[in-house]
């Protein structure tokens, strides 16, 4: 949970998911992240306290985000950059580009 000490102050990467993308490749992609951050695939995966898929949707638009909660304090910190490629790398797979940000918990 973001209230958990180790979420408190520290940054998060967010990958707002395409509109176009269907139910079952969002499924496909959330497994994916999964079983990576599980056998440490992605990049600085110690570095990480979550992961979530978050339905934003409002207005009968469909709208879902990829949260990665990570430990690290700053924005600027470089091994934030290995797990973003890490994600666009995966969306990429199936054929979408994704808008990745970078937000402070604080």
């Amino acid at each position: 949970m973001w209230e958990d000490e180790v979420n408190k102050d520290c940054v998060e990467i967010r990958a707002k998911i395409p509109a176009s993308i269907n139910m079952k490749i969002i499924n496909t992609l959330w497994e994916e992240v999964v079983v990576d951050l599980i056998t440490s695939v992605i990049p600085n995966a110690k570095d990480i306290a979550g992961i979530r898929i978050c339905d934003k949707s409002r207005g009968g638009e469909s709208q879902f985000r990829l949260e990665v909660w990570t430990k690290i304090k700053m924005e600027k910190d470089e091994r934030l950059e290995g797990m973003k490629q890490h994600i666009k790398t995966l969306f990429d797979g199936h054929g979408f580009m994704v808008d990745i940000q970078i937000a402070n918990r604080k």
